[in-house]
C-alpha cells in the first residue's frame, strides 16, 4: 500500500492517520506492516530505476513517517520507559527532514506539481 499525498492533504495524513490507533480500525502492527511493505515496494521500484530522485524522496518520506510512528509508540509506553528509543527515532526524522541531498524530503516541498484528479477518496476531501 503506497500512499502519496499532495501538500494540502499531507497534514491530514500525519495528524489523523498516524495516531497510535487509526480510528480503531487498524492496529499499530498492521500499520507498521503496511509501511514496511510500502518501503519494500519502493526499494524494488528504485532498483529498476536507479536515477529516480523523486522515488528516493518518496522512500525518505516513508522512512520519516515510520520513525515518527515508532517514536510515538515508544512514548506511549508506561512511564516513558522507552524514551531513549523514542529519541533515536525522532532524531532520525529530524535527520531526514534536514538533509540537503538531492533526494531529500526538503527538495520535494513547494515544487511545481499538478493535482491528480480522483486519487483521493472523496469522503476525506
Amino acid at each position: 500500500m503506497l500512499l502519496l499525498f499532495t501538500e494540502g492533504n499531507e497534514t491530514y495524513f500525519i495528524t489523523n492517520l498516524f495516531g497510535l490507533q487509526l480510528g480503531d480500525q487498524f492496529t499499530d502492527i498492521r500499520v507498521l506492516n503496511a509501511m514496511d511493505t510500502s518501503l519494500h515496494l519502493v526499494r524494488q521500484w528504485l532498483e529498476k530505476d536507479n536515477d529516480n530522485l523523486h522515488g528516493e524522496s518518496i522512500l525518505n518520506k516513508l522512512k520519516a513517517r515510520k520513525s515518527y510512528m515508532v517514536g510515538l509508540a515508544y512514548l506511549s509506553l508506561p512511564r516513558c520507559s522507552q524514551f531513549v528509543q523514542a529519541k533515536v527515532e525522532f532524531s532520525h526524522v529530524i535527520e531526514l527532514l534536514k538533509s540537503a541531498e538531492p533526494s531529500s524530503i526538503q527538495n520535494t516541498l513547494n515544487t511545481d506539481s499538478a493535482e491528480i484528479l480522483g486519487v483521493f477518496d472523496p469522503k476525506y476531501q
